[in-house]
């Protein structure tokens, strides 16, 4: 070990000594010519030293490499995590707020009722009805009220249709067979709020000074038999249009509650005279 690290000392030496005298010498073609030779002889050497240089940092290289790409997908699992704990939580979140709003609901005096849970739909009739968990054995009647939260409010999502022990069928205001006697909030102006099958409605009957707007609410009037008054069913989606053959006009609407986000409802029996329902536009 000491033999070769005395010959690279006698080498270094030798080169240096060259170089000097080299770099002394007066500049004559044969010295010109003696320096290009040194230089083209010691250029191997030079390069060879970078590339050993090279050589012997690729273990610490592909290391920094392998420990970097590691480090990335130890970082992607973190995110990964993270967002997956942070969709748990908005979800939690809006779980928790629906179940609170349906506490709220329940201690409302306004109105007593039972909470039931909508259990099939119909393809064939999917924003027509809904089947609900609660039956006669529980206490429903034919033509509850049946509100559902939206937006931490109740709302008017439909009515019982057909009542059997263990379940019921609810009529969604989105129904081809359902019509609600309602009222815009702002005017006041009554109407005959039809579904039409679809998400969209139809507010129909409504008089000449009644100019429905975008956006104004739509909720239940006391002139109907069926349901509370005052409760939001729908918003008036578009401008109104003259029904030229009654000289009436209509309005498009969105119903307050999407009938496919339906998961539990409110279902409120009302007592009123057998003799009047069976009277009522709104009867099957």
């Amino acid at each position: 070990m000491n033999r070769e690290k005395d010959l690279a000392n006698y080498a270094l030496a030798f080169f240096a000594a060259v170089s000097f005298l080299l770099l002394i010498f007066p500049s004559t073609p044969l010295v010109h010519s003696a320096r290009l030779l040194f230089g083209y002889s010691l250029y191997p050497i030079l390069e060879g030293s970078r590339l050993d240089y090279r050589l012997r940092n690729v273990p610490d290289n592909v290391a920094r490499l392998v420990r970097t790409d590691q480090e990335n997908l130890r970082l992607k699992a973190e995110l990964a995590a993270a967002t997956l704990s942070a969709g748990r939580a908005a979800h939690l979140e809006a779980e928790n707020e629906r179940l609170s709003d349906m506490i709220s609901l329940s201690r409302d005096g306004r109105w007593r009722g039972s909470w039931a849970r909508v259990i099939s739909k119909s393809p064939r009739d999917w924003f027509g009805t809904v089947f609900i968990d609660k039956g006669a054995e529980h206490g429903i009647r034919p033509h509850a009220t049946v509100l559902a939260i939206a937006g931490g409010r109740p709302v008017l999502a439909g009515r019982v249709f057909e009542v059997y022990p263990g379940f019921s069928k609810v009529m969604l205001v989105t129904s081809e067979l359902s019509s609600v006697i309602c009222r815009l909030r702002g005017s006041g102006h009554e109407g005959m709020l039809e579904g039409r099958g679809s998400r969209s409605l139809r507010l129909g009957y409504l008089q000449e000074k009644a100019v429905p707007q975008a956006g104004e609410e739509i909720v239940t009037s006391a002139g109907g038999l069926l349901f509370p008054p005052g409760i939001p069913v729908a918003t008036v989606s578009g401008a109104g249009e003259r029904d030229v053959s009654m000289n009436l006009f209509n309005a498009a609407a969105e119903p307050a509650v999407e009938p496919d986000s339906l998961q539990e409802v409110y279902v409120v029996n009302r007592d009123f005279p057998t003799e009047i329902r069976k009277y009522s536009e709104e009867a099957p």
